[in-house]
């Protein structure tokens, strides 16, 4: 006869498993949210940089989220990861 042992590291990933496939339904993000938080996260860029603070040009900012960025960052995920891009390539200027 086999004997069943337990294993706690295979009984965690099981249990992983099953928690990430649970379906989630959230209600889209508010573009205004998306916007602040932008806003938010490029002025602490700047913070950051001074360098960067010399040429940013506020307005040239406002028209660029308004002409087109705000049709690609449309939640937090994209948010995100124009925001790094942007830290990044501000680190370098």
């Amino acid at each position: 006869m086999l004997k069943k042992t337990y294993n706690p590291k295979l009984s965690r990933q099981i249990l992983s498993r099953k928690i990430i496939q649970f379906p989630l339904n959230l209600p889209p993000p508010n573009q205004e949210t998306i916007s602040n938080i932008l806003f938010e996260r490029i002025n602490s860029i700047l913070d950051i940089y001074p360098k960067s603070k010399d040429t940013f040009d506020k307005n040239r900012w406002i028209y660029i989220h308004e002409s087109c960025l705000k049709n690609y960052i449309n939640n937090i995920r994209s948010l995100n990861r124009y925001i790094s891009t942007l830290a990044f390539h501000s680190k370098h200027l």
